[in-house]
């Protein structure tokens, strides 16, 4: 809850890690919140709420949340909003089992990667507070696939949402990204306050901030970004030093930002892929030497490309740079207006390898081209257990023993409706219920998937259960049971 990273890729990376290395993992919520020099337990807990609940769907070992007794009771028997919801949370999630969570898709990051959430202040190719890690090429390709696989992850440090204060006293925590204060900076030129993003702003100091959040009852969810999904929160982070024992768990692995191929990885993707395994990279990761796996020669140069086009469809505009190659064995999925390959699909063994052409998967005016994204969809929508139509929206999916489940968070103000698709549900599975207004749901059954209509409040959260349908108890008229 201060200045710190989105919660999906929090989430994605430490459940990689932890299934990486065979450990457990956990999430530790902070009330802090430095904006306001205060905690946030006294105000309304939408944001809370949906944190609380993603982490539990997205199988956290461990739920902690820093702080003793008086975070949550205003007086002895009169809680805190805060307390009330932890209350909630905890009853819920001890009548409902949260399940195993839907992760098809692997994503491969270097072992030295550094990465984090972009912040706003960013303002040259390094990152700065905890440390000073210099961008290389394809660090941006890395920052662009996270960006367009949660839409809005990449705000979530914004640490100033009231503009620019008058005063900066009392400063930032001593914990945010923000700032390096004086106390924690190794040397007097290590110290570092970002600016706000804008040079105006609604509140004197932070106390004016708290105090009037405090007195107006205001929730902090309108000011606390949370991303949304565009495939589903879906992925495991893993580093290039992955077993392939691991690797093997999943159906897709995508590979981000600079990663070397060693011969140790080459030699793991490509059993993955021979074993039934997709594989999506990019040139770059990719070269002239990996002809075996690409489909492609390679040559060692590099071409501007000003537009693309998906199988026969329409040139669709953008600025990129190509590395030129020829068919060899791969199937061409997209190409220039004058032919030149871009993407290619190409079949080894039980499994398919995705070549992108744009280094890095870049392009010249983002981080992530569009030809990447289309990629992207192409091949994770094959390995996708959840299709959720509707604005943007965050959800994920479990699936237990004896039940199926859909999660959908609402990060908008507004009111979400929209249809849930699960596909491959289990004939037996035959009960849908909302767990957490206990309200029964219909469903359809089209071709063997489950689709359900859902309204989600603004800044809630609804769960979604399939289950098997309990049998009726049989009474009679035998005597109770002896104590």
């Amino acid at each position: 809850n201060d200045d710190v990273d989105d919660l999906q890729t929090g989430l994605a990376f430490t459940r990689g890690a932890a299934r990486q290395f065979g450990i457990q993992w956990g999430i530790d919520w902070s009330v802090w919140w430095s904006p306001i020099h205060g905690c946030a337990n006294r105000l309304p807990t939408g944001y809370h709420k949906r944190n609380f609940y993603l982490s539990y769907f997205a199988g956290a070992d461990v739920l902690r949340v820093e702080g003793g007794d008086h975070l949550y009771l205003a007086s002895p028997g009169q809680e805190h909003p805060l307390g009330t919801e932890l209350d909630r949370f905890a009853r819920f999630t001890r009548r409902h089992p949260a399940g195993t969570p839907d992760v098809p898709v692997a994503v491969i990051v270097p072992e030295d990667n550094g990465w984090l959430t972009p912040p706003y202040w960013q303002t040259s190719r390094e990152v700065w507070n905890y440390a000073r890690i210099a961008y290389r090429p394809g660090d941006r390709g890395l920052d662009g696939f996270f960006s367009a696989a949660f839409p809005g992850s990449n705000f979530a440090m914004d640490a100033f949402p009231f503009g620019q204060y008058v005063t900066n006293d009392p400063p930032a925590s001593i914990f945010a990204l923000s700032a390096v204060t004086p106390a924690y900076a190794p040397m007097p030129e290590a110290v570092r306050m970002a600016a706000a993003p804008i040079p105006f702003g609604r509140f004197t100091d932070r106390h004016a901030a708290r105090k009037t959040l405090e007195k107006e009852g205001i929730d902090p969810s309108p000011y606390r970004p949370m991303g949304d999904s565009r495939w589903g929160d879906i992925f495991d982070v893993l580093t290039d030093k992955v077993s392939l024992s691991v690797l093997q768990k999943y159906r897709l692995a995508v590979l981000a930002g600079p990663v070397k191929l060693t011969p140790g990885i080459k030699t793991s993707l490509r059993a993955f892929v021979e074993g039934g395994g997709k594989l999506v990279w990019f040139a770059g990761q990719a070269g002239p030497g990996d002809e075996d796996l690409t489909g492609l020669a390679m040559t060692p140069e590099l071409r501007v490309g000003r537009a693309w086009m998906w199988r026969a469809g329409p040139p669709e505009p953008e600025a990129f740079r190509y590395v030129p190659a020829r068919l060899s064995g791969a199937e061409a999925l997209a190409r220039t207006p004058a032919g030149d390959v871009l993407v290619a699909r190409h079949e080894l063994g039980r499994g398919e390898v995705f070549t992108c052409l744009a280094p890095w998967g870049e392009s010249g005016s983002a981080s992530l081209a569009e030809l990447s994204q289309r990629l992207l969809d192409e091949a994770i929508a094959p390995v996708q257990p959840v299709v959720v139509d509707g604005l943007p929206v965050e959800w994920m999916s479990t699936t237990g023993a004896d039940h199926r489940t859909v999660l959908v968070a609402n990060h908008s103000g507004e009111a979400w409706q929209g249809s849930i698709r699960v596909k491959d549900l289990s004939p037996r599975w035959t009960t849908c219920r909302e767990l957490l207004t206990e309200t029964p749901m219909t469903f359809q059954r089209p071709n063997g998937a489950a689709v359900v209509s859902l309204e989600v409040p603004p800044y809630d959260v609804r769960v979604i259960r399939w289950s098997v349908k309990r049998p009726a108890l049989a009474f009679n008229n035998s005597p109770p049971l002896s104590p």
